[in-house]
């Protein structure tokens, strides 16, 4: 589910999600008639045929999109794809906004879904943009938006899950985890995550280090006896 917003931005994660086969189909929606900044302040979107299209130019064959265009805000883009996916049978939905917007968008589609009485499974996708990084079509950066959702959250509490609703969701539906000592051996896969720009610009350091550096810092911390390094690892195995 690519909800409208930040123009192109989410589209990319939806695009790699249905390329690697997480889904045999993308649903659209929003609405074609909040687009400029007059009607939505600090935000320019883009229609949703622009999105369409967009998806078609890069690879996704038409009969693969759905396109819902009445939801004129969350709470809308909520009740009709929980609405469609109750309708269709679907067990489970991934809804992809962008990481400032997600906890919002979850809680929603969260509150919607135990009033209409679908069970199906909702994972959350979002497209990962850096804090201080400005979304497409938008004049705040994500920090700044994020915190504004934080107050929409509160404002819009009647139509929304609780943070303890949301909690407990998540508790039954996303794979256990466990806690692992880093080692050696760890030393290419801690290097990656560190140097991940999302990551690394919230570093002292913002700049990305050599596998030289790395490893002196790794065997540094390993060797300090009042320090542990963890790495957080699913039930299949998968270091995340």
């Amino acid at each position: 589910v690519w909800l409208q917003g930040d123009r192109y931005d989410r589209g990319k994660r939806v695009l790699t999600l249905f390329k690697e086969k997480y889904a045999p189909l993308v649903l659209i929606s929003g609405n074609n008639v909040l687009l400029s900044p007059q009607q939505r302040p600090g935000e320019k979107n883009i229609s949703l045929p622009a999105m369409k299209r967009w998806l078609i130019e890069h690879g996704i064959k038409p009969s693969c999109v759905l396109v819902d265009d009445k939801a004129m805000n969350t709470r809308y883009q909520a009740m009709n794809v929980i609405n469609l996916a109750k309708k269709r049978q679907w067990k489970r939905i991934i809804l992809v906004g962008s990481v400032h917007h997600q906890l919002r968008l979850f809680l929603t589609f969260l509150r919607v879904a135990d009033d209409l009485g679908w069970e199906g499974k909702i994972i959350n996708q979002p497209f990962l943009l850096p804090w201080y990084k400005i979304p497409g079509g938008r004049n705040k950066n994500a920090r700044a938006i994020f915190h504004d959702e934080l107050k929409k959250i509160f404002f819009c509490k009647q139509h929304v899950a609780s943070f303890k609703r949301g909690e407990e969701y998540l508790k039954k539906t996303v794979p256990l985890l466990r806690l692992q000592l880093a080692t050696k051996k760890d030393a290419r896969i801690l290097l990656r995550w560190r140097n991940d720009p999302t990551a690394y610009v919230n570093f002292f350091n913002a700049l990305p280090v050599s596998l030289e550096e790395h490893k002196k810092w790794l065997e540094t911390i390993l060797a300090n006896k009042k320090k542990h390094l963890y790495i957080v690892v699913a039930n299949s195995g998968q270091k995340i």
